[in-house]
């Protein structure tokens, strides 16, 4: 009787009626997944990391290579506005124990600081998976833009440089971190090179006593569609060791680039009043 069940059972698995349901079965468990992402993703929920990542898990976004660590460091750090995301699957195909899907991806930011600057766009994506046992996993994805509109990657860089002169007027070190690349290099008005720690220690230096930041003459160049050239005249309000008022005046350039949505400063150079 065992046997025939075990013959029943594997003349049934060998169907194409079954292979079919199978398939429908995956099907909805990934479509399942990438949503569970797009909403795990956008709430920073870090649980996503082990249910749904691949162990050899990579990803290749804005020309970045990330593993499983650097992908929870993007998914956890700090954000400035708040986002949704919602994936269109456009194309998934399964092949056995692999799959490939690939769609648009559509995001929303929402600045905490000012709710009304909404700033949208569209991804376009591939995810590959693998299947574990009896669960799906994402071993890799890539995330390329489908159309750059200049106008509105400006604003959005605007917002960070306001953001960022914001935090340095009232000398918050870590939250200037937030907007400055690790490979920073500045170049000060002595023509001493500086890197991110230095850069940010002299800033915030409990001895400069700085009260107030004043930009002018501000320009934004694209220069690529992740890569822009600020420039601009300098004010800094400032109190010497005896509390008197003193202004430092030059004027500044710096490079920006944009990595994994975020526009973050390379390089900056300043100079002194002419």
């Amino acid at each position: 009787m065992k046997t025939l069940i075990a013959a029943a059972l594997i003349a049934c698995a060998a169907s194409p009626t079954f292979a079919n349901a199978a398939k429908l079965s995956d099907e909805a468990q990934i479509r399942q997944l990438i949503a569970d992402y797009d909403k795990g993703y956008a709430a920073q929920d870090a649980s996503i990391i082990g249910k749904y990542f691949d162990r050899d898990y990579q990803s290749f976004v804005d020309g970045e290579i990330l593993g499983l660590t650097e992908a929870k460091a993007d998914l956890t750090k700090v954000r400035d506005a708040d986002l949704t995301l919602s994936s269109k699957i456009d194309r998934l195909r399964i092949d056995g124990n692999m799959a490939v899907a690939t769609g648009v991806l559509r995001w929303q930011e929402t600045p905490k600081s000012n709710p009304s600057a909404i700033n949208a766009g569209d991804d376009q994506y591939t995810l590959a998976l693998v299947k574990r046992g009896e669960n799906w996993q994402i071993f890799s994805e890539h995330l390329s833009e489908v159309k750059i509109d200049r106008k509105l990657r400006e604003q959005e860089l605007r917002r960070a440089a306001a953001a960022y002169a914001a935090l340095y007027g009232v000398a918050d070190a870590e939250g200037m971190a937030r907007f400055v690349d690790e490979k920073f290099v500045a170049v000060n008005k002595q023509g001493k090179s500086l890197n991110k720690a230095q850069h940010l220690a002299h800033l915030t230096d409990p001895a400069m006593k700085v009260q107030e930041l004043q930009l002018s003459e501000q320009k934004f160049q694209m220069l690529a569609d992740r890569v822009a050239l600020e420039t601009g005249q300098f004010t800094v309000n400032l109190l010497d060791q005896k509390g008197a008022p003193l202004a430092a005046k030059g004027s500044y350039s710096t490079v920006w680039k944009r990595q994994s949505g975020v526009w973050l400063m390379v390089s900056e150079h300043t100079s002194g009043a002419q």
